[in-house]
């Protein structure tokens, strides 16, 4: 949630009159990487408190939007707390300093530095929910393991490159019925209020895919020490809060290890061919020095 394109306090200002909102103070979020996000707080006509987050899109093209609105639309009727488009008067997908934009309320939490086994349960049973939320129409870009073939394609031939090629050619003949998938739940994307989860955010990775997958996106975040060593503990307390309400089969556990380096990977590859943007507020790009260790790691695991 970095911040690349400014927007001014006069823009907000007639943005949230329009809907009902009056300005009250904004500033920008400085955590993630590929949009603009704005956290505003404001109040309605009678007072009362109503923070929103406006976000804006860099790289993602309007045109597939309402997607990820309808999506955010059918997870928070499964009761898991994400924030859903506001119906704006200008739409809920609208532009703003020539950006797609889209307003969300601000959900209350902070995100987690240090996960006990308390938070990894959490997130691991609302990963289970998310995965039992039908949506009928694939997501209207490129999957995690299209995405992944077009990256490794990418990578200079080397040893890394063909023990990667390798795990891909498995990973992808795996056998499985898809889920919906987050694919992008790292702390930076769970908020916890008072000990409770109270906000999953950016579902602009989500797609279909083996359940697995997600859980291995998770683990390879949330259950490790601040050296990135992988700690047992958290991961074994995010897969029973995972089981507590949904199973893994057998055949779904078997493949959690290669899972687990697959993501490991494809983090590894995104961050080391990622364009740098330059970012008003925040990092714009992240170092892919840890998922390459972690990648390495878990390889020597399977």
């Amino acid at each position: 949630m970095s911040v690349f394109t400014a927007v001014s306090g006069t823009d907000l200002t007639r943005l949230l009159a329009e809907a009902g909102l009056r300005l009250l103070d904004f500033r920008p979020a400085s955590s993630g990487i590929e949009n603009s996000n704005y956290l505003i707080d404001a109040c309605g006509a009678d007072g009362e408190r109503s923070d929103v987050v406006l976000t804006l899109f860099e790289q993602m093209p309007a045109s597939v939007l309402p997607w990820y609105a309808d999506l955010l639309a059918a997870v928070a009727k499964a009761g898991l707390p994400v924030p859903c488009p506001i119906a704006h008067p200008r739409g809920t997908l609208f532009s703003l300093a020539g950006k797609p934009a889209m307003l969300v309320p601000r959900l209350p939490g902070q995100h987690i530095d240090q996960p006990d086994a308390d938070h990894c349960r959490q997130i691991g049973a609302a990963l289970a929910r998310l995965h039992q939320v039908s949506v009928a129409s694939p997501a209207p870009q490129a999957d995690e393991r299209q995405l992944l073939a077009s990256m490794l394609a990418h990578l200079p031939d080397s040893a890394d490159k063909t023990r990667a090629e390798v795990q891909l050619r498995t990973w992808l003949g795996l056998a499985g019925q898809p889920v919906l998938v987050h694919a992008d739940l790292f702390r930076d994307n769970a908020l916890f209020d008072q000990g409770r989860l109270s906000g999953l955010l950016d579902f602009y990775h989500a797609c279909h895919d083996l359940a697995v997958y997600d859980l291995a996106v998770a683990i390879n975040d949330w259950c490790l020490d601040g050296t990135g060593q992988p700690l047992a503990t958290l991961q074994e307390a995010l897969l029973t809060g995972y089981g507590s309400e949904r199973s893994l089969s057998t055949q779904e556990s078997s493949y959690l290890p290669l899972a687990l380096a697959i993501a490991a990977m494809r983090f590894w590859l995104s961050r080391l061919g990622g364009q740098s943007q330059q970012a008003l507020e925040g990092q714009g790009s992240k170092d892919p020095a840890p998922f390459h260790r972690l990648w390495q790691l878990r390889s020597q695991a399977l």
